[in-house]
């Protein structure tokens, strides 16, 4: 009977590294893939994203879905400080929506998205002030309710 439980131990311990090992290359894999397919190419237009939240994050995964958009995603832009410095699916959240010219010129963006469809009026209308100093055409994401 000890026998029995040993090589059920031992199976399930062999069945767990191996579950463990497919999850991470897998992982690795997609990563790879991401970086090698998102290098800068010159026809594809450098974009700024303003919003580290679920917008920005449903705009970033459509870029990197959709073989049809030609667009290179730089980075993002957030107020949370706690987000700055993060990844968001491989993509660096770059700094506070103040630096967005510097951001913008630093990194050769020809576009930018504002995705905060939860934001106020206000503040759509402050993140869009320092948008239109870049000279960068800008596109808004519209809030749910629109």
């Amino acid at each position: 009977m000890k026998i029995g439980l040993d090589w059920c131990i031992l199976t399930f311990a062999v069945n767990f590294i191996f579950s463990l090992v497919a999850v991470f290359s897998y992982r690795l894999f997609r990563s790879v893939r991401h970086t090698l397919t998102y290098r800068i190419a010159p026809d594809k237009k450098r974009v700024l994203i303003v919003g580290a939240g679920e917008g920005g994050s449903m705009i970033l995964r459509e870029i990197i879905s959709s073989d049809k958009i030609a667009l290179e995603p730089v980075g993002f832009v957030d107020d949370d400080p706690n987000k700055i410095g993060t990844f968001i699916l491989g993509v660096k959240v770059l700094g506070k929506c103040e630096d967005i010219k510097e951001i913008a010129e630093k990194n050769n963006v020809s576009q930018i998205f504002i995705a905060m469809p939860s934001a106020n009026a206000q503040t759509i209308k402050r993140v869009t002030s320092y948008c239109i100093d870049t000279k960068c055409e800008v596109k808004t994401l519209p809030g749910l309710y629109q």
